[in-house]
């Protein structure tokens, strides 16, 4: 229990639980989420994923310039694969100008009625929240501009219930496992 929850405790009784069960994430979503986060915390006490899809998460990278056309494409191309929602978990300081430029694209397209059902959304906003789908556009951007860095990175990979994209700048990035490259 953290200082600030035994302080508004104080001596009343309480009791703690470990949720040692993950229902949500796939197993496939969830390992790479581990990894990153036991690379910064060796120590972090992870729940069991339980659930598998068979997916494994696609680590990709876009040159910076051409970000809106390539995310473009991977939200078209995960909207056609789920029937729910696709998250799409940006840095705070690219979600405007992101939002804006990928949704004037999939608008512009036959079936944009589908492009209701991407929300773009930063990683601290992202907490608490599922997609069927997730995109996580620059991750060493949300480690940069997040209070809780790494800690943060880990929830935005968390959020989907089936599929995991995640798309580094110009170049494979930092927040990477050892040995997890890119995915063609």
């Amino acid at each position: 229990v953290g200082r600030a929850v035994r302080e508004l405790i104080g001596t009343a009784p309480h009791r703690e639980f470990r949720l040692s069960v993950n229902y949500r994430s796939p197993a496939e979503v969830f390992e790479l989420a581990a990894q990153v986060v036991r690379e910064a915390f060796p120590k972090a006490d992870l729940p069991q994923a339980v659930r598998s899809t068979g997916l494994e998460p696609e680590l990709r990278v876009a040159a910076s310039a051409g970000l809106a056309d390539e995310l473009a494409g991977i939200v078209r191309g995960l909207l056609g694969e789920v029937a729910g929602t696709v998250g799409v978990i940006v840095p705070p300081s690219r979600l405007d100008a992101v939002r804006d430029e990928v949704r004037e694209r999939l608008g512009s397209e036959a079936g944009a009625e589908d492009a209701d059902r991407a929300w773009f959304i930063t990683p601290l906003e992202a907490k608490g929240l599922e997609y069927d789908a997730v995109v996580v556009v620059d991750p060493d951007g949300v480690v940069a501009e997040s209070p809780g860095g790494v800690r943060v990175l880990y929830v935005a990979l968390t959020r989907p219930t089936q599929r995991l994209v995640t798309l580094d700048l110009d170049a494979p990035g930092a927040w990477r496992p050892p040995g997890v490259g890119v995915s063609t």
